[in-house]
């Protein structure tokens, strides 16, 4: 069996989420090991915390989150758990951002590479919200000439 390990050094934003975490009713904070651990309503969550999303990924952290199956992600605030653990919701941005730059470090990008990418992939996402055509009286979409398409009945 394999000892505790222990960080060595903490993230500089780590004690003020540990301190906001440990403030909201039904959540338990557990920090004397890698990052935190956080329990609400009868789960735990595993997060290791990171200033940014361009923040140093050590090789074991990146083994972790390619092998193990329960919960284990990389935070950078403390509205990143919240959203995790169901208390709020994520704003659409996140819900683009989050799932690619997790998935660009399981496949073995730097973090600022996969910083790079999942911004990319949210700024395509919000212009091309922004400038689609809308859809007249919601019957079929728009050609490429911005007309209503005819749907034949």
């Amino acid at each position: 069996m394999s000892k505790l390990r222990y960080a060595k050094q903490t993230d500089p934003n780590q004690g003020d989420i540990v301190k906001a975490l440990r403030k909201i009713n039904g959540i338990k904070v557990q920090t004397d090991c890698d990052d935190i651990l956080v329990g609400y309503k009868g789960r735990t969550y595993w997060y290791e915390i990171k200033e940014s999303p361009t923040s140093k990924v050590k090789d074991s952290q990146y083994k972790l989150l390619q092998t193990w199956t329960g919960n284990y992600l990389f935070v950078f605030c403390l509205e990143d758990i919240l959203e995790d653990i169901g208390i709020s919701k994520r704003t659409p941005e996140r819900l683009i951002f989050t799932p690619i730059w997790h998935a660009l470090i399981r496949d073995g990008q730097t973090p600022a590479k996969a910083n790079k990418w999942a911004s990319r992939a949210v700024t395509r996402k919000v212009n091309h919200e922004r400038h689609k055509m809308p859809t007249v009286c919601g019957y079929g979409s728009n050609n490429r000439h911005g007309m209503p398409k005819l749907q034949r009945h």
